[in-house]
């Protein structure tokens, strides 16, 4: 079994600052998953729209990609503080922004999430440390499994996927993204100018000629 403790104590780690915390996420891309090895990986609904979620006992916080919000229309509220995310390129990101009331769909139940916005690369949602413990859950590394057991109800787990392999097609959620960043892009329109053939084949009807 594979289960972090970065979660515990984190939000007390800045106590001479009150209005800045610090959580940590290792896996925002799916190469840097699939090289972690402790992380499960699976499609979920959040409040009707299907996202490919990660669930990762090393992150922290659970988190949310900033553009899958918007396309979603989801409801934000700020932060009571400022979170202070160190990444794996060892860069810091200042998330500011929560979804508002949230739930995710794991193994036919509906289950709370607290998911902060921060911009990430090939997932959806990042489940962290925070979400487990919430739901007495554990990732079994080996059999690439969530398994929760809550204290008054009944055991459930869920099956992740093995290898992702992510389309070559973006999505439209990413190319909004590169465009507010300034990437060139090039709208083409694109016509089939070839000609349909059509084929008629002769049958004879029994009793005409």
């Amino acid at each position: 079994m594979c289960y972090g403790n970065q979660y515990v104590g984190l939000e007390q780690k800045n106590s001479s600052r009150p209005h800045q915390q610090q959580g940590c996420v290792y896996s925002i891309t799916l190469q840097e998953a699939e090289n972690s090895g402790t992380v499960v990986i699976g499609t979920l609904p959040i409040l009707g729209h299907h996202a490919l979620v990660l669930f990762d006992s090393e992150s922290s916080r659970s988190f949310i990609l900033s553009i899958f919000d918007k396309h979603a229309m989801l409801e934000l509220e700020l932060l009571c503080y400022v979170l202070s995310v160190s990444t794996p390129s060892r860069e810091i990101i200042l998330a500011k922004e929560k979804i508002k009331v949230c739930q995710i769909e794991v193994a036919s139940r509906t289950l709370n999430v607290t998911l902060i916005v921060l911009d990430m690369r090939d997932f959806d949602v990042i489940l962290g440390m925070d979400w487990l413990i919430d739901n007495h859950a554990s990732i079994d590394c080996s059999r690439k499994e969530v398994i929760s057991n809550p204290p008054a109800e009944a055991r459930f787990k869920f099956k992740g996927v093995g290898t992702v392999v992510l389309p070559k097609v973006i999505s439209t959620m990413k190319t909004k993204r590169l465009l507010n960043q300034g990437t060139w892009s090039i709208l083409a329109s694109v016509v089939d100018t070839r000609e349909l053939e059509v084929f008629f084949e002769e049958n004879q009807i029994q009793g005409f000629p």
